[in-house]
């Protein structure tokens, strides 16, 4: 990510947007999410909700966009404690959505992002 440096501003903020929902993306439908590419840049780029969607995968999608964030505010090597702070931002909240996975689908809700409030 140094390299990012020897951009345009215009440049590097359209690079990180691909990369954001490329790898989000890609990661989240390996796990099983169901979101489309429409849909995973919908909620990162223009910060819009999906209907019809269950929570664990809106959550998931929150979580790679901000462990991308992470990944670029550090200036570290890769190490284990790295790796390890990043699986928590990935994780956080899922273990939770998962227990009521099946008692709670989303349905159109409008959803509130609590890290805003």
């Amino acid at each position: 990510f140094n390299n990012l440096k020897t951009l345009t501003p215009k440049s590097k903020e359209q690079l990180i947007k691909r990369f954001k929902t490329g790898y989000t993306y890609h990661s989240c439908s390996i796990e099983g999410n169901t979101l489309t590419r429409h849909q995973v840049d919908m909620i990162i780029n223009k910060k819009e909700s999906v209907a019809g969607k269950k929570l664990i995968e809106l959550r998931e999608v929150e979580n790679h966009e901000k462990a991308v964030e992470y990944m670029l505010s550090e200036n570290t090597d890769l190490s284990i404690d790295f790796i390890k702070r990043l699986h928590k931002v990935l994780t956080d909240g899922m273990r939770e959505l998962k227990q009521n996975e099946k008692d709670f689908d989303y349905q159109g809700l409008e959803v509130i992002n609590p890290w805003n409030i």
